[in-house]
Order: C-alpha cells, then sequence, then structure tokens
C-alpha cells in the first residue's frame, strides 16, 4: 500500500490570508487552500461539495465557504 500525498514546499507560496482558529491552514497568493503537515511541507485542500454547499475539511470538520470567508485574516507576517 503507497502513501500517494504530495506535498508541496512551502518556501515556494506565499501566504495571503490566515484562517481564525485554525493555525496550521492558510490561504497562498494562488487562491488555494493549504494545510501544513510538516515544518516544510504543505498539501493542497480539496474544495467539497456536501448537500448543496461547497466547502472544505479542517481538522476533520467540514467548513462552508461562506463560513470560512468570516474566519480569513489577513496574513501580517509577509
Amino acid at each position: 500500500m503507497t502513501n500517494n500525498i504530495k506535498f508541496i514546499e512551502i518556501k515556494d507560496l506565499e501566504r495571503k490570508w490566515e484562517i481564525e482558529g485554525y493555525p496550521f491552514y492558510f490561504v497562498a497568493q494562488d487562491k488555494q487552500l493549504y494545510h501544513i503537515i510538516y515544518e516544510d511541507k504543505i498539501k493542497l485542500c480539496k474544495l467539497i461539495v456536501k448537500g448543496y454547499s461547497k466547502g472544505y475539511i479542517l481538522d476533520s470538520k467540514f467548513i462552508t465557504l461562506t463560513k470560512l470567508r468570516t474566519l480569513l485574516r489577513p496574513n501580517i507576517r509577509s
């Protein structure tokens, strides 16, 4: 059984938005949501449709896009 998770180098992306309450997730300059797995490795999160709602799984919890937008904060570290 192989692990087919593709990791991306974190140095290749610029963080634009932080997600309040979810410190290991961020939105990059390419407008994609990423999950930090290790200090230097990240994973792209996939958009999910559940019923009639679109959203992402963050820490094993489904968060709709409407709720996610209220949690976004600009990255002050860049």
